[in-house]
């Protein structure tokens, strides 16, 4: 029999859901705040020589995940503030940082804190483990093609392959020299986008705009976790924090979809991309989509605000009637 889902089924899963103190109205008169404070005060929080917090019981590491949940963030000022006669969570440079039972780790929540449902789904990476987990995601997401990084791995692997097809289509080609111009080119447009988006920040910050939902960021078209690179063609997109927050939730758009509109989704790509349009390489076929469509179609699209292909007959025929 088919699991029933409806709006039952929704308030039944939100009435299960712990509620976060944050959340209540005046929640210092609360009853859950009462007795989450009276815990803390229960034991002795202190630091170890690398200022991380330690948390030497189960009971303190309960609690630990406790505050992060209903604070809602590893920030100290955000923990302090809301527990105000605790003073010395002021003294920890951040609760993200501890020291569990003798091992420094580091919280590592199961998803967004927003998207939790329980201290529980908070827990806590080993040191090591979490900076190595760490390098590989600034190795992901560096665009400067430098030595150790995911891309100049992939963009010197491509180039590999190719090799002996560009040494026939382009004369006195030089593999190393070819990586060059891709890695000069890329950091070039790259940091390019990502100035453009600071400039826009400045902006709205001259006008005392300082919320982070109101601020952009750089938002990937295909995701670094799904082996998006950082180009110019995949990474850079201005993305309010907001419209970040909304499609969370939302399906990624699919990989066909995304190469249609011409957004890399590899460093292979990449390489074919630009050998194509700089080098007559004819490794990659421009569509209708990447020929019509522009900027601010791609982010209207990847903001899921228009489709596609409604995008790209809206393009034609403002083509059209412009003819």
């Amino acid at each position: 029999m088919a699991k029933k889902v409806g709006i039952n089924a929704v308030v039944d899963a939100a009435a299960k859901r712990l509620k976060k103190i944050r959340d209540i109205p005046n929640y210092r008169d609360s009853q859950e705040y009462k007795v989450l404070n009276d815990k803390i005060k229960q034991h002795q929080w202190t630091t170890d020589d690398n200022n991380f917090l330690k948390l030497d019981t189960d009971e303190q590491i309960e609690i630990h995940q406790q505050l992060l949940y209903h604070g809602g963030s590893t920030r100290t000022k955000v923990i302090s503030d809301m527990f105000e006669d605790q003073p010395w969570m002021q003294d920890i440079p951040s609760m993200g940082n501890v020291n569990k039972k003798g091992k420094p780790s580091r919280v590592k929540a199961k998803r967004a804190f927003g998207k939790i449902e329980d201290p529980s789904e908070i827990g806590y990476n080993d040191d090591v483990r979490y900076k190595g987990t760490q390098a590989k995601q600034a190795a992901d997401r560096a665009y400067n093609l430098a030595e150790g990084t995911t891309g100049y791995d992939a963009v010197h692997t491509r180039l590999e392959e190719l090799d002996s097809y560009l040494k026939e289509i382009i004369p006195n080609y030089n593999k190393e020299s070819m990586f060059n111009e891709l890695k000069r080119f890329n950091i070039r447009t790259v940091k390019d986008k990502l100035d453009k988006i600071a400039q826009m920040n400045a902006a709205l910050k001259a006008k005392g705009i300082t919320d982070p939902a109101e601020l952009y960021s750089s938002g990937h078209g295909y995701s670094r976790a799904a082996g998006g690179p950082a180009t110019a063609r995949n990474y850079g997109f201005p993305e309010l924090g907001k419209d970040n927050y909304k499609t969370q939730n939302r399906q990624d758009l699919s990989k066909a979809d995304l190469e249609e509109i011409g957004i890399d989704t590899s460093w292979s790509m990449f390489v074919d991309r630009y050998l194509s349009d700089v080098h007559a390489a004819n490794l990659v076929q421009k569509t209708d989509a990447q020929r019509y469509l522009k900027d601010t179609d791609l982010l209207d699209i990847l903001s899921r605000k228009i489709d596609w292909k409604s995008a790209l007959s809206k393009r034609i025929a403002d083509q059209n009637n412009t003819v």
